[in-house]
């Protein structure tokens, strides 16, 4: 039962992530034209290619994660070029308002329309357009780049509990009568303790390639009858190697600090200390699935009661230096984007200019540098397209 439950959480939280990204592709059509006949033939036309496409059309701007706007004018050109219209599109980030993208199409008729209505809406919704490869990096990383992750995971603790010789005959022996002559001997040894158990936690990343997680665990394991139901708080401090594009690798140091103790010690360490390394695969636009693997060992040792006190009454107490092996496998969900620092311009394949969020005015390897009026007229953290 409790594995199922563990199962629909991980399942709840990919597919969430996973809906995400299909509310990410709605659309809101709207537009403006001097003439109706146009503003009509474009709303219609529009709208099915926004079907076609495969986006989410939305009823009303409100439920839109993105707003496609178009607008018919009158050309100023028309003497020049002979086409009497132009039409200016648009995509807004409903989100905050931004436009981040216009171009302008200038046409005589609108029966010549019918041959370029996809062009034009598919270079309008392509978010993210052919960019070169160090700009793709950049779209594709949004999940690895979150202020705050929630994570859940079902959890395969294995305690080790090495066992001291401390007063013991032979170094491992419970006995009676007296030290140098025992009338009964029972030996002892080490134990290894593997029961399932399940971490609930939030990992705030305060710095592009630091992070700090706070979590709760609970998983069973009595030294005597794994009845017992350990509970405890865990502290992660990672650093993020994000090389690639679809995983991102943390090694991190760790500490442990129980919560209860079993009636079968007399006193347990306050805390355990070590280190890990976690491996998380991209799983939807905000979320990842991670597979978390540490090592903790404790500074002082765990004091077990005697339970053959009857027959072998000494020692009273036996030591244990106690150490863990902690194996996870997870997912989490990121919330609230971290911030660019600025903005940078790219080159896209097709030639256009594109300004993403980056490093800062110098010019990337494959990209044009951008002149004082370009840098005073766009504006900050916008994605714009030039032909």
């Amino acid at each position: 039962m409790k594995k199922a439950l563990i199962l629909t959480i991980f399942a709840a939280l990919a597919v969430s992530s996973f809906a995400e990204q299909l509310s990410n592709r709605s659309v809101y059509i709207e537009g403006s034209s001097t003439r109706p006949d146009h503003l009509e033939y474009f709303l219609v036309n529009f709208r099915k290619e926004a079907i076609g496409t495969g986006n989410v059309l939305a009823a009303h701007w409100e439920e839109a994660a993105f707003i496609f706007r178009f607008d018919v004018s009158n050309s100023p050109y028309v003497e020049e070029d002979g086409n009497a219209f132009v039409i200016r599109i648009s995509l807004i980030n409903n989100k905050n308002g931004q436009e981040i993208l216009f171009f302008h199409f200038y046409y005589n008729k609108l029966e010549e329309m019918y041959e370029h209505n996809h062009f034009l809406f598919y270079k309008a919704v392509a978010i993210i357009p052919p960019l070169n490869e160090e700009a793709l990096l950049w779209a594709q990383s949004t999940w690895r780049n979150k202020w705050l992750y929630v994570r859940a995971s079902f959890d395969y603790p294995i305690t080790f509990y090495e066992l001291k010789p401390d007063g013991l005959i032979g170094g491992a022996g419970l006995y009676d009568g007296t030290f140098d002559t025992p009338t009964a001997v029972r030996d002892l040894d080490s134990k290894t303790i593997a029961l399932p158990g399940i971490t609930i936690g939030a990992e705030f990343q305060f710095l592009d390639f630091l992070s700090f997680e706070l979590s709760f665990k609970a998983n069973f394991g009595e030294f005597s009858t794994n009845e017992f139901l350990n509970l405890g708080i865990g502290t992660q401090l990672k650093y993020s190697f994000k090389y690639f594009n679809r995983f991102v690798i943390q090694p991190y140091a760790a500490g442990y600090f129980p919560l209860v103790k079993s009636k079968d010690f007399v006193s347990i360490p306050p805390f355990a200390f070590g280190g890990g390394i976690q491996l998380s695969i991209k799983g939807g636009n905000n979320g990842a699935f991670f597979i978390d693997v540490n090592f903790l060992g404790t500074f002082t040792d765990t004091v077990w009661k005697n339970p053959y006190n009857i027959l072998y009454p000494y020692p009273a107490e036996v030591k244990y230096r106690q150490s863990f092996l902690g194996i996870a496998v997870g997912y989490k969900y990121g919330f609230f984007d971290r911030s660019a620092k600025s903005a940078h311009t790219v080159l896209c394949e097709c030639g256009c200019h594109v300004e993403i969020p980056g490093s800062s005015d110098e010019a990337l390897p494959g990209s044009t540098p951008r002149t004082p009026r370009e840098r005073r007229e766009r504006a900050p953290n916008s994605r714009t397209f030039y032909f």
